[in-house]
């Protein structure tokens, strides 16, 4: 969008924790993310392995 300044983020997240259990223990995926995400972003989350 040429000339068109937009005041607020499509999608705001802030402060996400994600843990899931795995044999044996407990496996914090995520830790405190926050990001915006504005009219044409691209947005990905990537693991170690490069899944996501």
């Amino acid at each position: 969008m040429d000339g068109v300044t937009l005041s607020s983020p499509l999608l705001s997240v802030e402060n996400v924790t994600l843990e899931y259990r795995a044999p044996g223990r407990v496996v914090r995926a995520t830790q405190n993310v926050s990001f915006d995400v504005w009219e044409a972003d691209r947005f990905v989350l990537l693991g170690a392995s490069g899944c996501g």
